[in-house]
């Protein structure tokens, strides 16, 4: 297990404004931190797995998968269909 002073966790949907904590993290200036390509490789929730897979199915598996994790990093977020709610409130 990684010690707690030597890892940084940043929840997916905060990268945006995240710099200054990153920047703290790793020592070094923000300003050497690329802001415009802070979340380059984000999607949006149209055409995400839900179209392909069985909502039930899908909760299910990411539930039992990282449920536990959920839990403690996303506590605002009792289920995982309530996950885009935190993308809505960063757009």
């Amino acid at each position: 297990m990684i010690p707690v002073e030597r890892r940084l966790i940043l929840r997916t949907h905060e990268f945006g404004s995240s710099h200054q904590q990153l920047a703290e993290f790793l020592r070094i200036p923000v300003e050497k931190l690329n802001h415009e390509n802070a979340h380059m490789n984000r999607s949006t929730w149209s055409a995400r797995i839900e179209s392909l897979v069985k909502g039930e199915y899908l909760t299910e598996m990411v539930n039992a998968t990282c449920g536990d994790n959920m839990t403690r990093y996303f506590p605002e977020v009792p289920r995982f269909e309530k996950a885009r709610k935190l993308w809505a409130k960063q757009c």
